[in-house]
């Protein structure tokens, strides 16, 4: 971690190239649960912005709001589901807890917006960003028990 405090500086405009591959690393070090190893991401959070002020902010933007946009939406679904994240069972005791948080979730926000939410955090499941992958892989398995059977729900929407 402390490597990428200094390889903006060392590479100039060359490191621009290295952003999709650094961000990840600065992501896991900020929610790491090491005081130390996130001070040292925060660090080379600040490097990384301050050295390329307007060369890659899309990038990064682009990638910031994904990953953390998929984070809440999956918190938001299970609080609306009235699902808790930290659960210590196996897949096959979760089916009847999921399907609990998918009524639920149909419930409240509605047939039609759900199945716009679920073809789109479908789609995003194939993400070539690993992280944004993983998240949504992981939000979509919080939120459906079975999968074929939601995507023969979805089949006609999407």
């Amino acid at each position: 971690m402390w490597m990428l405090t200094f390889l903006p500086g060392s590479l100039d405009q060359a490191f621009s190239t290295l952003i999709p591959v650094a961000l990840p690393a600065l992501v896991s070090g900020l929610s790491n649960s090491t005081k130390n190893v996130r001070e040292v991401a925060l660090r080379v959070g600040k490097v990384i912005i301050r050295s390329n002020r307007q060369a890659q902010v899309d990038i990064i933007l682009n990638w910031l709001i994904r990953v953390f946009s998929l984070t809440l939406l999956g918190d938001l679904l299970d609080m609306i589901g009235g699902g808790t994240k930290e659960s210590n069972t196996t897949e096959e005791d979760d089916a009847p807890a999921v399907e609990q948080v998918q009524a639920q979730n149909d419930f409240v926000v509605g047939a039609e917006n759900r199945r716009r939410v679920l073809s789109s955090l479908y789609m995003v499941r194939s993400n070539s960003a690993a992280k944004v992958q993983h998240n949504a892989v992981k939000v979509w398995k919080s939120i459906v028990s079975v999968t074929p059977r939601t995507m023969a729900q979805l089949s006609n929407f999407i």
